[in-house]
């Protein structure tokens, strides 16, 4: 397993980096992408779901390596101190070939995030930035698409290696306007299947 951090963001508006978490497996290409808060083990959303991540993995022992940057390390020890068999694991300093999964991981979130902004924005007119509520969903449904939908070198996607069969579940487009059933107690007269955002 290897964890790296990406950075997005637009020349004409330096203070609003998209801090990126990217977790990926050597194995089967399972990837995890995150937004990240914060770098290092402050940010609990992203512990918390590189840990879930992480516990679904069918690996009793496994190197969790990181670049040697003393955030990446506070994650790694906060992430590893969490996991039975995480074995913490640093790339060699100013070595980025020991990283590559990760950082080709990277250019696949990153690539997948711009074109999810693309359709948000012709759909919604919404533009992915810090504070955008839905640039959270939009970064976790990029690690999705990608590994249910993306075939691989052997033309397989990452669902299909780990299931041995294609993902099957029914799908909207993320940001797709869509109508749900409220869970709550509603007047005689409220809609019972009012419209929403996917």
């Amino acid at each position: 397993m290897q964890a790296d951090y990406c950075f997005l963001g637009r020349r004409d508006e330096e203070g609003d980096t998209i801090t990126v978490l990217t977790v990926t497996v050597e194995k089967d290409g399972d990837l995890l992408t995150v937004y990240a808060r914060q770098k290092g083990a402050g940010d609990v959303y992203a512990v918390a779901s590189t840990v879930a991540f992480l516990n679904e993995m069918p690996f009793k022992k496994f190197f969790f390596q990181v670049d040697p940057e003393s955030s990446t390390e506070e994650l790694q020890r906060a992430i590893c101190g969490k996991i039975e068999g995480a074995m913490p694991r640093l790339s060699p300093k100013e070595s980025k070939g020991s990283l590559g999964l990760a950082e080709n991981a990277n250019k696949r979130g990153e690539a997948q995030l711009r074109k999810e902004q693309a359709k948000l924005k012709k759909r919604l007119n919404v533009r992915l930035t810090k504070n955008e509520l839905l640039t959270p969903w939009a970064i976790r449904n990029c690690a999705f698409i990608l590994n249910h939908f993306q075939p691989g070198n052997d033309g397989l996607t990452v669902h299909k290696r780990i299931h041995g069969e294609d993902y099957k579940g029914a799908m909207l487009n993320f940001g797709e306007k869509c109508q749900f059933k409220e869970r709550r107690e509603q007047g005689k007269l409220e809609d019972r299947w009012p419209f929403g955002i996917w």
